[in-house]
């Protein structure tokens, strides 16, 4: 991008007057980059998402172009091409606590929460599970003496495995989990852009982590417990992932299993993606697709509240609430507005729209902001009314 600039040599006098030239270097222009950004998209996209730590990528289905890329809180980039750097800037920026020089969106790690709950049914699907099958959920379920318990403290009663990813039944998943074990929910996530990075073309990407036996043994010399099954299954334990990746599994949702790949570099190489190979069909993608419809535009679900306000274009979603401490034996209410902002839950939100022909698909991460339905699914739908308005 830099390029080379003039270069000239010559001879000088004792009074530095040039007596002749010797020879000369003539510039070179740099390359030029064009980027997948929507400028209007990112700024209102960096407008919405809170300064006290979030982020948010938005990716075309299509063909994975990034059109948004966002961290906050950012900083002035411009200070950067000032010789020297303000030595108050820099340690503003270095000192602050909630880390502005950081690319949250492929630098940082989240427990993906509930939106994980999207990997374990296809997971199931594949398993031959009947998405008919009925678990009650009565807010909890016992493992030996050891208490893991829904969101929902009365339960959600009996329910199927639409109503559990439309309702985010926690006792559900455990379930899931309990009968088909790890390995396969493993599997899919990883192909769907979990546990691995993209290789979108910046620095300093880090990997997350979709766990499993093996994974557990070689990190932490432990053997696999059905417990770590259970806080698999709503995203929790030692699952972490990256915003980046979860456009990602939004964009691979809603192209039903296409392979996309995202890219911050536009090029005529790119060409449309091919179909993910790792045996999930068709009419299992269908079924979270649908079932993600009535999370946002059916009411019991869990993003009713941010339905678009735009006629005949209507958006899919998933929730994810991610624990940041253990509730501990108090078992506290981390959502809360009376909980330390520190200790409260970050809110997670993946989307697609329009629904009919899918065209974006969005992740969200408010850190601390208690949870994906209350922080980061309203912002979700401001970003795509703004789009589609």
């Amino acid at each position: 991008l830099r390029g080379e600039a003039e270069l000239q040599k010559t001879d000088v006098n004792a009074k530095r007057i040039i007596v002749r030239e010797i020879g000369k270097q003539e510039s070179k222009a740099g390359s030029n980059v064009s980027l997948t950004i929507d400028l209007d998209i990112q700024r209102f996209f960096s407008e919405i998402l809170p300064d006290t730590g979030s982020s948010g990528v938005l990716i075309n289905v299509k063909n994975g172009d990034i059109i948004s890329m966002v961290s906050k809180p950012d900083y002035d980039h411009n200070e950067f091409s000032k010789s020297p750097v303000s030595t108050k800037f820099w340690n503003g920026v270095l000192n602050d606590p909630l880390k502005p020089l950081i690319n949250r969106a492929i630098s940082t790690n989240y427990p993906p929460g509930s939106v994980f709950k999207i990997l374990v049914v296809l997971a199931a699907l594949k398993e031959k599970i009947n998405p008919h099958t009925i678990y009650h959920c009565p807010g909890y379920m016992m493992l030996g003496n050891r208490e893991f318990r829904c969101h929902k403290k009365e339960g959600h009663g009996s329910v199927n495995m639409h109503e559990a990813l439309k309702f985010s039944c926690n006792v559900y998943m455990f379930n899931l989990a309990k009968r088909i074990g790890i390995e396969p929910i493993h599997l899919m996530a990883k192909a769907f852009g979990l546990g691995g990075k993209t290789n979108i073309e910046l620095p300093g990407e880090v990997e997350g982590v979709v766990p499993n036996r093996k994974w557990k043994l070689e990190k932490l010399k432990k053997d696999w417990q059905m417990g770590d099954n259970f806080n698999s299954a709503i995203g929790q334990g030692f699952c972490l992932s990256t915003p980046i990746q979860l456009a990602v599994l939004a964009a691979r949702i809603a192209s039903k299993g296409k392979l996309v790949v995202p890219r911050l570099i536009l090029d005529e190489a790119n060409k449309e993606p091919s179909f993910l190979d790792n045996g999930v069909s068709k009419e299992h993608i269908e079924f979270i697709q649908n079932a993600m419809y009535e999370v946002v535009n059916t009411p019991g679900g869990t993003s009713y509240m941010s339905r678009l306000n735009i006629p005949h274009i209507q958006m899919a979603g998933k929730t994810g609430t991610s624990q940041v401490v253990s509730k501990g034996a108090n078992k506290q209410d981390l959502s809360s507005s009376s909980t330390k902002w520190e200790n409260k839950n970050h809110g997670l939100y993946i989307a697609f729209a329009p629904f009919d022909d899918p065209l974006y698909a969005a992740s969200i991460i408010v850190e601390h902001g208690g949870s994906g339905s209350g922080a980061a699914a309203p912002l979700a739908k401001k970003l795509f009314e703004f789009i589609f308005s």
